[in-house]
């Protein structure tokens, strides 16, 4: 015997499928449905952002897991934008730690700008960074980090990758504190030494 659909909600259009047609009466914790992010279930796992979750069978319905992480994704980077308050979140650690490979996967889930520190300290320099420290040595490097740096923080919302000596700057580690939230990226060394050596 066919098991009646479910109830029409307000995703109508993708409840209303063929193959989405025999809801299980277990209801289904957000960390089941949305591999891989954060729960905002309740404790008892009944609900997700509101929406009472119930087990579908057929292939039609990943498109209802889908639109669901992407509604929760955007929900949750709004709110994240919204507590940055006009801060950048700045990316610190020691070179390899993943700071540009990180903070483009999270500027582009957040939406807001990715910048490189280092690649706009060569742009205002018209120099690579090892040009700079052979032509002028490391004290002018880090004085001309430290500028940009502090200009960047200006900006508004950004993801902001420094580089990996930036934070040992005194003024450097003020001007994140007032103007931005540093996050740390740490690795063991031995895997720093291997991406280093690439």
């Amino acid at each position: 015997m066919r098991r009646r659909k479910p109830p029409h909600t307000s995703m109508r259009e993708l409840t209303e499928t063929e193959d989405c047609q025999a809801p299980e009466r277990d209801s289904l914790n957000a960390k089941h449905i949305l591999p891989g992010l954060r729960s905002r279930a309740n404790p008892k796992g009944k609900s997700f952002a509101g929406i009472e979750l119930r087990r579908y069978k057929g292939a039609n319905c990943r498109t209802l897991d889908k639109t669901m992480a992407r509604r929760s994704l955007a929900k949750e980077s709004e709110t994240i934008r919204q507590k940055l308050d006009g801060r950048a979140i700045v990316l610190v650690g020691l070179m390899g730690a993943g700071k540009t490979t990180v903070g483009r996967r999270l500027a582009e889930r957040l939406d807001v700008p990715f910048v490189d520190a280092d690649y706009e300290i060569e742009q205002a320099a018209g120099k690579t960074i090892p040009e700079i420290f052979h032509d002028h040595g490391e004290p002018y490097f880090r004085e001309g980090e430290r500028k940009v740096i502090a200009r960047l923080l200006g900006a508004g919302p950004q993801v902001l990758a420094t580089g990996g000596g930036a934070f040992m700057n005194e003024e450097t580690r003020q001007n994140v504190r007032s103007g931005g939230i540093s996050i740390w990226l740490r690795a063991d060394l031995p895997l720093l030494m291997k991406r280093v050596r690439k």
